[in-house]
């Protein structure tokens, strides 16, 4: 299966899959797409990787949102701050940092209403 392009992270490159791609493939080949970007973006970078297919399909399209800056392929940043918009994970819980980009704060939102 041909990915939807690529993007670029800290210097390495990663397919953009889309969400039916990722739903199209087997449990461990999600997993394994998941582990991939988890290891590379570091663990305590991100939120926590679910195991639920259906949530691991979410969690890597809104990791791949967050490593582009939410503009599609080509984006990737070379920061070591934590990429992760989760605001207890990185931020103790205290203020949401005022220049998140839209996917990131999308995120957060959701994640806050989901809570």
């Amino acid at each position: 299966m041909a990915a939807a392009g690529s993007f670029t992270f800290e210097g390495k490159e990663f397919p953009l899959f889309t969400e039916k791609q990722l739903e199209g493939i087997n449990r461990e080949s999600l997993k394994q797409r998941g582990l991939n970007l988890r290891d590379h973006v570091g663990q305590d970078r991100l939120p926590p990787m679910p195991r639920q297919p259906e949530a691991l399909v979410s969690w890597i399209l809104q990791t791949q949102d967050i490593l582009t800056g939410g503009g599609g392929a080509g984006g990737g940043g070379g920061s070591s701050r934590p990429v992760s918009s989760h605001p207890q994970a990185h931020y103790g819980g205290d203020e949401i940092p005022d220049d998140l980009s839209e996917a990131q704060q999308a995120y957060v939102d959701a994640k806050m209403a989901s809570e």
